[in-house]
C-alpha cells in the first residue's frame, strides 16, 4: 500500500510505543481491507504506529503498535 498522509510530522522513539493485542480499532489515517482464504484482515495506519485487524469464524484478533497513554507495555 503506498499512500500520501495529510498529517503533522510526529517524533516517537521506540520507546514511547507500547504492543497490545485485543484492543478494539483505533482511528486511522489510512486503511486497507484484505480477504485472505476465509480470512478479512485490515490493516491501519496509525501516523508513527499501525494497527492489523483479523476476523475469521474462530473469532477476530487485532495487534496495536501505538503510542497509549497509561500503557506501559514493552
Amino acid at each position: 500500500m503506498l499512500t500520501t498522509l495529510q498529517t503533522a510530522y510526529s517524533d516517537t522513539r521506540a520507546a514511547d510505543l507500547a504492543w497490545t493485542l485485543g484492543r478494539e480499532p483505533l482511528p486511522a489515517l489510512a486503511v486497507l481491507d484484505l480477504q485472505l482464504g476465509g480470512a478479512e484482515l485490515q490493516l491501519r495506519l496509525l501516523g508513527a504506529s499501525h494497527q492489523v485487524l483479523l476476523q475469521e469464524d474462530r473469532g477476530v484478533c487485532s495487534e496495536t503498535v501505538a503510542c497509549m497513554p497509561g500503557s506501559s507495555t514493552p
